[in-house]
């Protein structure tokens, strides 16, 4: 038997990741030298590892989080305010922030699948 999605829950988990990409693209502004390493991750992971009921409604979730951690790190790159040190040892911020939030993607989606199922 199928679960249908809780409204309530798509809600919180896509209000939870605005408040995240906002908080994150403020910071990034204010102290544009600093690399917020782990804010695409959260953005992008936060939505699926929350929100989801079903697999649909989780992978709905997890391509949104990571749509919003994308957008987010290109409206950052445009305006100059990725600027920071980057943890890998290749490209810069901007590669950084893309590979993240694909990896904060891929765990929510997993994470949110482990949490409905145990």
């Amino acid at each position: 038997m199928q679960t249908l999605p809780n409204t309530t829950d798509h809600r919180r988990a896509t209000l939870l990741t605005a408040t995240f990409a906002v908080l994150w693209v403020v910071l990034a502004v204010w102290r544009a030298t600093v690399t917020y390493h782990l804010a695409p991750a959260i953005v992008a992971g936060v939505a699926s590892a929350l929100g989801a009921t079903t697999p649909e409604s989780r992978t709905r979730l997890a391509a949104f989080g990571l749509t919003v951690a994308l957008a987010g790190s290109l409206l950052l790159n445009v305006m100059g305010r990725l600027d920071g040190p980057s943890l890998l040892p290749f490209g810069g911020a901007m590669a950084e922030a893309v590979i993240f939030a694909v990896a904060g993607s891929v765990v929510g989606w997993v994470f949110g699948d482990l949490a409905r199922t145990s």
